[in-house]
């Protein structure tokens, strides 16, 4: 059986990825990036921050924001999120991974009705 190998002759030992296990995660950062990108894009019209007043912005990669309790360290719910932070001072900006559409829910995820509001809502 041949073998691989990369330019300079030595073997290859990475092997291609196998499609029943979760994707690298470097292959599902990059994806996340590109969706992001997309939506900030498409979806944020932001302007200048409404501490300092800059206009510089950037984003980072998905993160798992935990569900607060007072008794315990956490309760093990968390929800998908995404910063977009000021360069200048900070300020920081969540948008929900799974609302964006940057992150897939697992099947049979729903969002609790009883949690959304409108302005109907509002008095």
């Amino acid at each position: 059986m041949p073998h691989d190998h990369d330019a300079a002759g030595r073997h290859d030992t990475a092997s291609p990825h196998d499609p029943q296990l979760p994707p690298p995660v470097v292959t599902r950062i990059e994806r996340e990036r590109t969706e992001i990108r997309q939506w900030l894009a498409n979806k944020w019209e932001h302007g200048p921050c409404p501490v300092c007043r800059a206009d510089e912005w950037f984003y980072g990669p998905v993160l798992e924001v935990a569900l607060y309790s007072p008794t315990r360290a956490t309760t093990g719910a968390v929800t998908p999120a995404f910063p977009v932070s000021c360069s200048n001072c900070g300020y920081l900006l969540l948008f929900n991974a799974i609302v964006s559409g940057v992150v897939v829910p697992a099947s049979g995820h729903k969002f609790d009705s009883a949690t959304r509001i409108s302005r109907a809502d509002q008095p």
